[in-house]
């Protein structure tokens, strides 16, 4: 099994957007480091900790971290959604860039 695979959405906002598609070993301090993330929701059950592991942090940029699910499919886990900042379709970085903001300001 592949290890936690993390990739830089590029944009023109000066924003540091993460996309999670792997989950395994995975250290959550780095996600520190972003703006705000999408998880890709095909992994359901790593999405799912993943998210838990975020909001239960004692770190408060992790909890206060803006994370979105990615999924083409809307039939999410009411869990996963609530403890998210949202489902997108598409990961057009420029559709969560104005939640990102909302959410951190």
């Amino acid at each position: 099994m592949a290890g936690a695979i993390i990739t830089k959405l590029p944009n023109n906002y000066n924003r540091e957007v993460g996309y999670i598609s792997h989950y395994h070993e995975l250290d959550i301090r780095q996600l520190a480091l972003y703006d705000g993330l999408i998880l890709d929701y095909t992994d359901q059950q790593g999405c799912v900790n993943l998210l838990r592991q975020c909001r239960s942090s004692f770190i408060g940029t992790l909890y206060l971290l803006p994370i979105f699910i990615y999924s083409i499919d809307k039939n999410i886990d009411p869990i996963a959604e609530s403890l998210s900042d949202g489902v997108v379709s598409s990961l057009q970085v420029e559709g969560v860039i104005g939640k990102i903001d909302k959410i951190r300001n």
